[in-house]
């Protein structure tokens, strides 16, 4: 993943409902005639799509149906169709903004801007505080899950990437889990997962 370049533009698929998390993973089924295109187009290329989040009442302009911040994934596997549709799983990478939205293509595709890590304070407790509240959290699950789940987040000592787990894990409803996509600063995204998770 170190090594791996994003591309200055990308296809975009802008789906309702839909947010994709870096480090999370997103089955989806390929059919429609553009996003085949779009499918062809990354497997020929670099195999790198984006998800944008539709909004309410598409109006078939990408500028105004997508959330402005969306996320680049990896194919990770994929099986085409005899019509060349397919199934694959996506696996998320970065999240982006989308600055331009480009013709030429029946397919959305944005110019995008990675959105950086970003360090949390000095002394900051904010990832601590939140996995206190998942830990708790787990203990309404069933058991054997609930332990899965504890084990696969404590082997993960990264804050960015916990934080993202968490709301790709534990996040339901589409509206807060594109909020939490959208905000910039870990540290912020910790504290408002702290507040998310505790309801």
């Amino acid at each position: 993943m170190g090594e791996l370049n994003i591309p200055e533009t990308i296809g975009v698929m802008i789906l309702p409902s839909c947010t994709l998390f870096p480090h999370g993973a997103l089955p989806l089924r390929i059919f429609e005639e553009r996003y085949k295109e779009m499918l062809n187009d990354a497997l020929e290329g670099d195999p790198l799509i984006a998800i944008g989040a539709s909004l309410d009442d598409p109006t078939g302009l990408p500028e105004l149906d997508s959330a402005p911040v969306g996320t680049v994934g990896l194919i990770r596997a994929c099986v085409r169709d005899e019509d060349l549709g397919g199934q694959l799983i996506l696996h998320g990478v970065m999240r982006v903004k989308f600055v331009e939205w480009l013709d030429g293509k029946s397919y959305p595709r944005a110019r995008i801007e990675p959105i950086m890590n970003t360090p949390l304070k000095e002394g900051s407790d904010a990832e601590e505080r939140l996995r206190a509240v998942v830990e708790l959290h787990t203990l309404s699950m069933p058991e054997e899950i609930g332990m899965l789940f504890r084990t696969f987040l404590q082997k993960c000592d990264d804050p960015h990437i916990f934080a993202d787990l968490v709301c790709h894990h534990l996040l339901q409803d589409p509206e807060v889990r594109q909020h939490a996509l959208e905000i910039e600063k870990t540290e912020d995204r910790l504290n408002f997962l702290e507040g998310i998770v505790l309801d």
